[in-house]
């Protein structure tokens, strides 16, 4: 939803058009005061559809890169949050370097429009959403952030899959959105639905 805005100390309104950071206010009308003029500027946002009931992702874990064999650990993960550095991983039975996690399920909106994923990794990341690939940073790297824009419906539950894989050095692996009508925070427990 556009918001509405109007300038007070003048005799017309404003004329409001999406710009390049938002919205880009131009007064019209003539002014009627030298000195100063004051703006009122109401946002009403969309409405969300409220806190899913989500409990996280399936999680699986390999001791390898290559997501060979028979998962080392299967679990679910609250959300995608680590920064295991150079001394961590994600649990005794996982090496710190040279691992490999699968995380699936559905993410369920809670707005309708335009959805950007953020990915912090290093040192592989790939992205799923509803099957389409929409993030692919294969290619080993150190820490780096990627993104991609899909739009979803309020309500509805897409399918999500990130595969993450850990060399050698730092290890990290974020999920995060945002959208017009929410800023950019880690994708809560509440909208992730673990995969049966």
């Amino acid at each position: 939803m556009a918001p509405q805005v109007a300038y007070l100390g003048r005799a017309g309104q404003a004329e409001l058009l999406p710009g390049d950071a938002g919205y880009d206010i131009t007064p019209t009308g003539t002014a009627n005061s030298g000195i100063a003029t004051g703006i009122e500027l109401t946002v009403g946002l969309q409405p969300g559809a409220g806190v899913g009931t989500g409990t996280g992702l399936k999680a699986q874990y390999w001791t390898n890169t290559t997501f060979s064999g028979t998962p080392a650990l299967t679990r679910t993960d609250a959300s995608l949050n680590f920064a295991w550095r150079t001394k961590g991983s994600p649990a005794t039975s996982i090496p710190v370097d040279n691992f490999s996690a699968r995380w699936t399920g559905n993410v369920q909106a809670q707005f309708t429009g335009p959805h950007t994923f953020v990915v912090v990794s290093d040192e592989t990341v790939k992205v799923w959403i509803n099957g389409q690939v929409v993030i692919d940073h294969s290619t080993p790297h150190t820490a780096a952030v990627d993104s991609a824009t899909v739009n979803l419906v309020t309500g509805t539950k897409y399918t999500i899959r990130v595969d993450y894989t850990e060399h050698t050095g730092e290890a990290y692996l974020k999920l995060l959105w945002f959208n017009p009508n929410r800023r950019q925070r880690i994708i809560p427990t509440s909208q992730l639905y673990p995969a049966a």
